[in-house]
């Protein structure tokens, strides 16, 4: 991959993944491409203490709802904000909305490609989403194209 973006090259990927075998490919695939540190655990508390450690730019990890979960709610999270991709098998209908609501950024389908990846890396880098904080949501706006609002906004009129 020949025209992968600066800001994938000047990124920092933490994979999470249990499954050792799909983990190697991927951390080989996205130094491959030339990622400036790609950093990879089996272990969920071992990625949280990466995060913690390393402030790593992305995380991509598997379907992992707990995981997931406790990075973008608890007060113990290192980062709320840490951009994720799930890269996952698990694609029904409930499962995508379970990872959006959770506050997943971009999702993979695996077993994805390295291009794959890297338009998801780019969607994040180049494009990044509002992150929300409110009472039953945290994570990226699920709003991905920025439409102006014609007449006032709803949400800020008390009722």
């Amino acid at each position: 991959m020949e025209n992968i973006s600066d800001a994938v090259r000047m990124s920092c990927i933490l994979c999470v993944d249990p499954d050792r075998q799909w983990l190697n490919i991927m951390t080989r695939e996205l130094k491959a491409i030339g990622v400036r540190e790609v950093l990879g655990t089996t272990d969920p508390v071992e990625g949280l203490e990466c995060i913690r450690d390393d402030d790593p730019d992305i995380l991509i990890t598997n379907y992992n709802l707990k995981f997931i979960r406790f990075l973008r709610h608890a007060e113990a999270s290192p980062n709320r904000k840490i951009p994720i991709i799930a890269a996952t098998s698990k694609l029904n209908e409930m499962e995508i909305a379970d990872m959006r609501d959770a506050g997943v950024n971009e999702i993979a389908a695996k077993p994805c490609s390295i291009a794959q990846l890297v338009k998801r890396i780019d969607a994040i880098a180049i494009h990044p989403r509002e992150f929300v904080m409110c009472e039953k949501f945290i994570g990226p706006t699920r709003r991905r194209k920025k439409n102006p609002i014609n007449g006032p906004d709803r949400r800020d009129a008390n009722p």
